[in-house]
């Protein structure tokens, strides 16, 4: 007889709720940060760097961080292109054509199925069989 555990969550009180005056800043920052890239984008366009162009024209995850422009992906192909030294300078440089002062960040966002697949891995390396169905 097999039991099976429950768990309960209450998400009522699992966050504390956020000021609305913190709500409205992360907003505004975040807004910022789609604008500057948005802008780094029109660059990418403007100087005819077409394979850059058409692979960030699909980013949205971008936040400002201290004086980092971040961006967050968990395409790994697109996290290489990204941290390439010469793509590296020209995102710099549409970042300074328009006055932001501060450099680009690339952040490799770990997807769910690299999730997994290293929890399963570990799993093995603890001896512990595991099969997916």
């Amino acid at each position: 007889m097999r039991y099976k555990k429950k768990l309960k969550i209450d998400l009522a009180n699992s966050q504390r709720p956020k000021a609305a005056a913190d709500i409205r800043a992360n907003s505004l920052a975040q807004t910022s940060a789609k604008a500057v890239w948005g802008k780094v984008v029109l660059y990418l366009k403007e100087k005819k760097m077409i394979s850059l162009y058409v692979a960030c024209g699909d980013i949205l995850d971008v936040k400002i961080e201290d004086k980092f422009l971040v961006i967050s992906t968990d395409q790994t192909l697109l996290f290489n292109l990204l941290n390439e030294r010469q793509n590296i300078e020209v995102i710099n440089e549409a970042l300074k054509w328009q006055n932001f002062e501060g450099q680009i960040k690339v952040k490799k966002i770990t997807n769910d199925s690299e999730k997994i697949m290293q929890d399963l891995k570990k799993l093995e390396s603890l001896g512990i069989e595991v099969s997916l169905q």
